[in-house]
C-alpha cells in the first residue's frame, strides 16, 4: 500500500514528502496494529493523485441513504503540498484531535479531524503518536458521515 500511495504523490513531483509520509505510515502501522492500510481513491474507486492513506477504514450510511467509506486515520497532501493527517473520532464530546491540537502541533494548522503540516519534525512528534494510539483505542467513536 505504502510504495503505491508513494508512486501516485511521486507523479506529481511530491517525492520530497516521502520519508515524513513513511515516517507517518510506520507510527500508526505500531499505534494501530489492527487498523489495516488500505487506499481510498476518488468515488469511483480509483486511484488518483489525491488518493488517501487510510487505515482503519469502515463503510457507512447516511440518514439520507449515501454510502461510502472512511476510516479513522488517513494521510494525504494537498495540492499546495502540505501533509494532511485526518482522524475522525470524538472524545468527551469534542473531535480528539482537536483535543491535542494547539498544546502539541503549534506549526501546524489544524480543524476539528485534520492537520495540515510541511515536516513531521515540526510536530511534537510522541504527541502524534499518542494521538494515534487513542484513536486506535475502541472506546471512542467514530465521528458520524
Amino acid at each position: 500500500m505504502l510504495q503505491t500511495f508513494l508512486k501516485t504523490q511521486a507523479a506529481v513531483d511530491r517525492p520530497t514528502k516521502h520519508p515524513d509520509i513513511t515516517a507517518l505510515h510506520t507510527l500508526i502501522c505500531k499505534r494501530a496494529p489492527d487498523f489495516a492500510p488500505e487506499l481510498q481513491g476518488n468515488n469511483k474507486g480509483e486511484t488518483t493523485t489525491t488518493t488517501t492513506l487510510a487505515y482503519g477504514g469502515f463503510n457507512y450510511n447516511t440518514k439520507s441513504k449515501c454510502t461510502g467509506r472512511w476510516s479513522r486515520i488517513s494521510i494525504t497532501i494537498n495540492k499546495t503540498g502540505l501533509l494532511t493527517l485526518m482522524v475522525s473520532g470524538m472524545k468527551d464530546g469534542g473531535y480528539l484531535l482537536e483535543s491535542y491540537a494547539h498544546e502539541y502541533f503549534g506549526k501546524a494548522s489544524v480543524g476539528e479531524s485534520c492537520m495540515r503540516f510541511r515536516k513531521l519534525i515540526d510536530l511534537d512528534v510522541e504527541r502524534v503518536e499518542e494521538l494515534i494510539g487513542e484513536a486506535a483505542k475502541g472506546d471512542i467513536s467514530p465521528i458520524a458521515v
